[in-house]
């Protein structure tokens, strides 16, 4: 299993995500660039969040993958959204309608 597989399940089974969880690998995009699974976005919406500050959100994931971050992995990227925000600001997620020219 290789680690968005491991981050995607701790996540899973802590955070009982609704709606919406996605992992992305962006090691490419930083200085290390063929280092696999060091930077990661990480887009969840669960009930876990709830009443909880962006800071408790942040800490949270940290907890959740502490041994990850005690491996390779370097840093994350969040968007950590309750279910009542996330139906709020659903349309932050949604595709632009596409245009047809003609």
């Amino acid at each position: 299993m290789n680690r968005l597989e491991r981050v995607e399940n701790l996540l899973r089974k802590e955070g009982s995500p609704v709606h919406f969880l996605e992992v992305i690998d962006e090691s490419n995009l930083h200085k290390q660039g063929s280092t696999q699974g060091t930077h990661l976005k990480i887009y969840m919406v669960s009930p876990v969040f709830s009443g909880l500050s962006l800071l408790k959100r942040q800490r949270w994931v940290h907890e959740v993958l502490k041994q990850e971050f005690d491996g390779v992995l370097h840093a994350i990227s969040v968007k950590l959204l309750s279910p009542e925000e996330w139906e709020k600001d659903r349309q932050a997620f949604a595709t632009p309608a596409c245009s047809s020219v003609g």
